[in-house]
């Protein structure tokens, strides 16, 4: 951290170095005019390119026009002129040629007239870019000046500006004329004047051509066959040998130590059959004359004496001397390691406790207003009065949800005249972000604003306003001269109730950011049976995100706390998971740590959308999932051998009803469940010849494979289908819903393969699938209000130091793994490839968010190569492991700004881009 604030200080000093030096006066020829053509005088637009959203991707070409104006005209002859007529994005463009590490000075001259409020007016971008300068809604028919600073990247040496109304996202109304336009290279930047990247589209662009896409999908698939092919030898190998675990049964028997389902049966109550996580006989099993250091971690099913020929002791392929069955005594632990222990149970709960307090601390506001009027008449009308003549300098209005029939709405605002009386035009309010508040700056003095409904149907849940320099404290208003047709939806006196939410510069903190216009308003909707608006997706994310909106009220936290629970929960189940699979204290707090302070664990799950829960659901169904896979059911009885599938299957059918990419990793279930039956039924026909007196053989075919094939269809079939059905109970619930449940989710089925499979647009921070791993396209969520120097951001990536480690330690772990026989890591590996093989062949666009569910067994590989380097090399001991460990905390303290929003100086945020292609 004092590195970064020495270089902030640094870049600070040469800013205001260079600013002093900018002031000092013109020290030699004025810099050059980078446009071709920059005031419109040519007979066409040849030297500018017209982007058009509604006409270039929506097919509609009559939604704008734009031309040149021989009559209104800043300078020259003419101008270009944009009209739009219905909701569009149009600019013109053009790609200049700059310098690399650069800023440039890029102004023009702007007049307006009807552009719609509360969206982006006239302004500056980059081609694809998300950031643009402040823009004008109204020029009350001048000319005005319009200047952003545009800073270049690392071996840049294009840009294009895009000059225009609208923006991506945002789409708007009415006429601008642009002239005389300027971009000039600068040698420094003023303090607190606005800059923007211009590199976003240029050099940048992620979503490559459709051949080099191809062939990394074909290689990727090929590549994912191969590790399966691998996993699957892996189990297969590393099984157990038949012969000689058939001879141990056997002996076993003849000493009556059989654990068939009889003997499973009449085990003590709340012992356990099987060592402590089911893995091997119900007996404690001692091997005389062999201390063979792996013994206590061979594969699930093999006897104490293959643990022994294959460890290398010294009977080493020779059977023991000697097997002597111990009892299993009743809450002491096991052999193994694979038990939690106090000391495991207090790391867990440390670690979560700590992450808790982490993840929840300005997780959002705790209050947001609710309280709504909507118009239901085109003559709804209402004056906001002052009391005395005031300079009003800023409104803000909060987007409610809509309901009734109308979905869309406009007011127009007028300000009161104060030497002629007659109200005259101000600004305009059209549908915006929901429960998000927007700001449209003036510039009037005024005693009253008179509201009118050219277009009814729009919820307003706050409106307020600032001015006479005052920042803290709202205006003082009242509402009076009210004339509504139907007060059905209130009066407009419920604008103004909720003041104290108010703030100048809102933040993350008092509304929504990135899809959280999605998912808290249908949880909202959820809990008021109002129409579904977000149903791209199952519904069972957004029904318990409205659990948390219903406990803590349809404010910041309230949306959010729900998601972040469940990325608290996943500290302590990644930490069972690691005792389960490494059977050791420090291993399974490995596992733990690296998981949880990954950054897209942190900043994913702190987003009111629902990938918490579907990733949380996709851990469990595999940790349940585990126990099966290393549990003979011959040694435990049908009903123990079931309980993990039934438990998984739940996992799997919570998962799915949240979104669908668990049924990705469902694929990885499968195949898992067959690769075990598989093993199972190999044990079988090498026992049945060479022990056909076992008495389990005849039971096996009846109860272990027709028996729980069927009972396997209940768990990951019926089960999860009947809550996935389940889950839809609120679209039914909806008033005036005459539709049936069946028929709900049938019809909502058809929609969303649709939407997902259609879905043909474009984003500027969609990345390809093999970008992921690399994290070459993080993904800017969030972008606050300056303040000075200032910035606020969240973006959404991983930890260097767990992706770029995390997945080359997958790469070789398959490799060692593959060497070792690694039956445990062959389940890893399923698990793995079968959370990213689908994106290999996805069309539509997607992020490196998706990457999500693949991050916990990327943790579960770096520490199974920790494993290998400490049994491989004893001086490698934990307090090395603890230096790795300390330095992803630290990258995680270090990159905790951009992860939560926090206000840190721009240049510290600048430094930490370790690649060109990071944009936030």
């Amino acid at each position: 951290m004092a590195w970064a604030a020495a270089l902030s200080v640094a870049l600070s000093c040469v800013f205001i170095a260079n600013a002093s030096a900018a002031g000092a006066g013109p020290t030699g020829p004025e810099p050059a005019n980078l446009f071709a053509d920059p005031g419109f005088e040519g007979a066409d637009l040849s030297a500018w390119k017209v982007y058009d959203y509604e006409s270039d991707y929506e097919g509609n070409p009559r939604a704008a026009r734009v031309s040149l104006d021989a009559e209104t005209y800043m300078s020259g002859t003419q101008s270009v002129r944009i009209e739009v007529w219905d909701d569009d994005d149009v600019r013109v463009m053009q790609t200049v040629a700059v310098e690399p590490e650069s800023f440039y000075l890029i102004s023009c001259w702007v007049r307006l007239s009807g552009v719609g409020q509360g969206r982006a007016g006239v302004n500056i971008s980059s081609e694809r870019g998300l950031q643009r300068s402040k823009g004008f809604v109204g020029t009350n028919g001048e000319w005005r000046p319009l200047s952003v600073y545009g800073r270049t990247d690392k071996g840049q040496t294009s840009a294009t500006i895009t000059i225009g109304l609208g923006g991506y996202g945002s789409v708007n109304v009415g006429t601008c004329w642009i002239d005389d336009a300027s971009m000039v290279k600068v040698d420094s930047v003023p303090d607190g004047a606005d800059v923007i990247d211009i590199f976003v589209a240029d050099g940048k662009e992620v979503m490559v051509t459709t051949a080099l896409d191809r062939v990394m999908s074909v290689i990727g698939i090929c590549a994912s066959l191969a590790v399966l092919t691998l996993a699957f030898v892996m189990a297969r190998k590393g099984h157990g040998r038949p012969k000689e675990a058939m001879e141990a049964r056997a002996r076993r028997l003849a000493d009556g130590t059989s654990v068939d389902d009889e003997a499973v049966k009449s085990t003590e109550d709340g012992a356990e059959a099987g060592d402590g996580d089911g893995i091997g006989p119900p007996a404690e099993v001692e091997v005389a004359g062999s201390a063979a250091p792996e013994a206590a971690h061979a594969p699930a099913s093999v006897d104490a004496s293959v643990a022994a020929a294959e460890s290398g002791g010294p009977e080493a392929g020779t059977r023991p001397e000697r097997i002597e069955a111990k009892p299993k005594r009743r809450g002491r632990g096991d052999a193994d390691g694979s038990r939690m222990t106090r000391t495991d149970c207090a790391l867990m709960l440390a670690l979560t406790a700590v992450y808790a307090f982490i993840a929840l601390f300005n997780l959002g506001g705790h209050s947001s207003p609710t309280s709504f009027w909507k118009s239901t008449s085109v003559t709804d009308s209402f004056v906001v009065d002052f009391g005395e003549v005031t300079e009003v300098t800023r409104f803000l209005y909060h987007v409610g949800i809509m309901r009734g029939s109308e979905r869309d709405g406009t007011y127009r605002l007028e300000y009161r005249d104060v030497e002629t009386g007659r109200y005259e035009h101000l600004a305009q309010i059209d549908k915006k972000s929901f429960f998000k508040w927007g700001i449209i700056d003036l510039e009037v003095t005024t005693d009253r604003i008179k509201v009118t409904t050219p277009k009814r149907g729009l919820a307003l849940n706050e409106i307020g306003f600032f001015g006479g320099g005052d920042k803290e404290r709202p205006l003082p208003i009242v509402i009076t001269d009210i004339r509504v047709v139907d007060s059905a939806f209130g009066t407009p006196l419920r604008l103004i109730d909720e003041q104290g939410t108010l703030v100048y510069d809102p933040t993350y903190m008092h509304h929504t950011y990135f899809d959280e216009v999605y998912f808290p308003r249908t949880a909202y909707e959820h809990l008021n049976r109002l129409p579904i608006y977000e149903v791209t997706h199952p519904p069972l994310g957004k029904v318990i995100m409205a659990s948390g909106i219903a406990a803590f009220g349809m404010n910041p936290f309230g949306w959010r706390i729900m998601g972040t629970l469940f990325g608290i929960m996943m500290t302590p189940l990644m930490y069972l998971f690691g005792k389960k699979l490494f059977k050791g204290t420090f291993l399974a707090f490995c596992v733990c740590f690296i998981f949880t302070f990954d950054f897209m664990h942190f900043t994913q799950t702190r987003l009111a959308t629902i990938d918490s829960y579907s990733v949380f659901f996709i851990i469990l169904m595999y940790y349940f999932m585990f126990d099966y896979y290393v549990r003979r059911p011959q040694d435990l009885g049908l009903r123990r051998s079931l309980t993990p599938l039934l438990l998984s299957g739940l996992a799997f059918g919570l998962g799915a009803a949240s979104k669908w990419i668990v049924l990705y990793g469902a694929g990885g279930l499968v195949f898992i469940y067959f690769l075990t039956m598989y093993l199972n039924a190999r044990d079988y026909r090498e026992v049945r010849r060479e022990a056909p007196e076992t008495p389990w053989l005849r039971r096996f075919l009846a109860k272990h494979v027709f028996a729980a094939s069927g009972m396997s269809v209940i768990f990951f079939i019926v089960i999860p289908a009947v809550i996935y059905a389940l889950s839809y109970i609120p679209y039914a619930m909806v008033e005036g819903e005459a539709r049936g449940l069946a028929e709900i989710v049938v019809e909502n089925q058809k929609y969303m393969f649709g939407y997902h499979a259609n879905l043909t647009a474009t984003h500027s921070y969609g990345s390809m699938w093999y970008t992921w791993p690399a994290m070459v396209r993080p993904i800017w969520y969030y972008s606050g209000p300056r303040v000075g120097d200032l910035r606020s951001s969240i973006v959404a990536f991983g930890n260097p130091l767990v992706w770029w480690v995390g997945f080359a330690a997958f790469i070789v772990a398959v490799y060692v793994a593959y060497r070792k026989r690694d039956k445990v890591m062959a389940f890893v590996f399923a698990a793995m490839v079968f959370q990213y093989l689908p994106w290999m062949v996805v069309t539509r666009v997607v992020f490196i968010y998706h990457f999500f569910s693949f991050v916990p067994f990327m943790a579960i590989c770096i520490v199974y190569l920790i494993k290998c380097l400490m049994e491989r090399f004893p001086g490698v001991r934990p307090r090395h492991v603890a230096v790795y460990l300390a330095l992803v905390l630290l990258a995680f303290a270090v990159y905790y700004p951009v992860l939560s929003g926090m206000y840190v100086p721009g240049g510290y945020i600048e430094a930490l881009k370790l690649l060109p292609s990071w944009s936030f």
